[in-house]
């Protein structure tokens, strides 16, 4: 059993004037370091609640950017094929379908439909890591049955809910469910962030660094276009070989009673996530963490039980003149980064950045770039 105080901590969004608050969850493998195992096993407790309540889904879609992880974590954990699908900010090539995160920094997302044209879904799960007013699943679920399901049913699941009963009524009168992990009560939350002093996350001062990088290309197929997933699918047609691959190659730089940290980018969380538990599970005395890159600015403060008292601006591994943020940095023997990017300029100013953040000046620290190529 999941509590609010598992999963819950309140930070305070830097330059944000329509929500001052940011929900941060410490097991999300987001903005904090975590045991990817303990994060993992927070995902699947959701994925087994959903599947006994929606056990005729046949179609999961995870919004970006932080429910990434947490939507294909449940898709995989579901005992039959299911199609998996996430929303994006990237600027994709083909028709998409728009919708708005009306609350967020950056408001405009989409859902490339290529994939989904011409199929039929009977049960469309929507997953978020938290509801708090329903309007984003409610701008998408619009669009999708006017756009492609018109018949199709749907529910939402998240970590956190926190909808007024009333609101939640009015969703179920539509037709529409929501299950979470963790109910907690609506607060004033923009009273709790409003006095506490943030400062902006920090500008990298460049310096030349000499480092050596192991690189590793992998091809994956990239689940903003859509991919097969659920127990059935990955036992027959090993959609997560990459993972397994990455794995045995990884495993010969991991050194016991060390500490390994495995940095997604962005979007681009669960292969993070997933390889880092397999590393926690074959190597026990070692210290392995996982959380990613984000676009999501965040004060920082040291105010006591703030929970971000670090943070750095980072060039973006995707896009030039994007700004991108990495937080609660701390020392490691070795990090791994993951992610999905084809800029290889960006790539490259990214990883500078992350060396000189992660370098330890009393001992080389290792750094590791594996790099996934996205098939449509």
């Amino acid at each position: 059993m999941y509590t609010e105080s598992d999963v819950l901590r309140i930070g305070k969004r830097y330059h944000n004037t329509k929500r001052q608050y940011l929900l941060i969850n410490p097991l999300q493998a987001k903005h904090i370091p975590v045991s990817p195992t303990k994060a993992y096993e927070m995902m699947c407790a959701l994925g087994e609640k959903l599947y006994q309540a929606y056990p005729e889904t046949d179609c999961i879609i995870g919004f970006a950017e932080t429910a990434t992880a947490i939507a294909e974590c449940i898709a995989l954990h579901f005992p039959k094929e299911v199609f998996y699908i996430q929303t994006t900010r990237e600027n994709l090539n083909g028709e998409k379908i728009n919708f708005l995160e009306e609350h967020s920094h950056a408001v405009d997302q989409s859902l490339v439909i290529g994939r989904l044209e011409g199929k039929y879904f009977e049960h469309i799960l929507l997953i978020d890591d938290e509801i708090s007013t329903g309007k984003t699943v409610l701008n998408i679920i619009n669009e999708l049955k006017k756009e492609l399901f018109p018949d199709s049913t749907f529910s939402v699941g998240s970590i956190i809910n926190r909808m007024p009963n009333d609101v939640r009524w009015q969703f179920y009168e539509m037709g529409i469910e929501f299950t979470e992990l963790v109910h907690i009560e609506n607060q004033d939350f923009e009273s709790i962030v409003n006095p506490i002093r943030i400062q902006s996350p920090r500008e990298i001062l460049e310096r030349p660094m000499k480092f050596w990088l192991s690189h590793r290309m992998l091809p994956h197929k990239d689940p903003r276009r859509g991919v097969e997933r659920g127990k059935f699918a990955n036992e027959n047609k090993n959609p997560m070989m990459y993972v397994d691959d990455v794995f045995w190659w990884v495993s010969g730089f991991a050194k016991p009673e060390e500490r390994i940290l495995i940095l997604g980018t962005e979007e681009c969380m669960f292969p993070a996530l997933l390889l880092g538990k397999m590393i926690e599970e074959d190597y026990p005395d070692t210290e392995v963490f996982c959380h990613a890159t984000t676009r999501s600015p965040i004060g920082i403060s040291s105010k006591n039980g703030y929970p971000i008292t670090s943070g750095y601006k980072i060039r973006s591994f995707y896009e030039e003149n994007r700004d991108s943020y990495i937080y609660q940095v701390a020392n490691y023997h070795t990090v791994i980064v993951m992610t999905d990017s084809t800029n290889q300029t960006q790539i490259q100013k990214a990883m500078q950045d992350i060396v000189i953040l992660f370098s330890n000046e009393e001992e080389d620290t290792e750094f590791i770039l594996i790099a996934m190529e996205g098939k449509s």
